[in-house]
């Protein structure tokens, strides 16, 4: 087994033959950047759009959801290369367990905060009322 690093397209090939359940993390973290429902990823860009259309920020809104799109072609990448893509070498990737852990516990919060947003919206509304927004 080899713990495996670098910050090339070309590492993460076959990463799900090597590693499932690091690469079923990596895919929820990547899925929740896009903004893909029920992450937490999706209600955040939801709200920020959200806010900025009632501000009168059309257009701001309107170049936000096409560059959405188009870092989704380049989220869409990283995936195949992960579940797709053979691998340049075939033995397994040793996860240390400090980093499963935090990775599996930061995945779970991306779930839960996207199945369940008003865990934190009450905390962000009186913060506002606070603020005096």
């Amino acid at each position: 087994m080899a713990i495996v690093s670098g910050d090339e397209l070309a590492d993460l090939r076959g990463l799900a033959r090597r590693n499932l359940p690091l690469a079923v993390l990596f895919a929820v973290c990547v899925l929740s950047l896009a903004g893909i429902p029920p992450l937490a990823g999706f209600f955040a860009k939801f709200f920020v759009f959200m806010a900025a259309w009632q501000a009168g920020a059309q257009l701001f809104v309107s170049v936000g959801v096409i560059i959405t799109v188009i870092a989704l072609y380049y989220y869409l990448r990283l995936l195949k290369a992960m579940f797709i893509d053979e691998p340049a070498n075939a033995a397994p990737i040793v996860m240390p367990p400090a980093i499963g852990a935090t990775i599996t516990v930061s995945a779970a919060l991306l779930l839960l905060l996207g199945v369940y947003p008003n865990l934190v919206l009450g905390v962000f509304q009186n913060v506002q009322s606070v603020a005096g927004g």
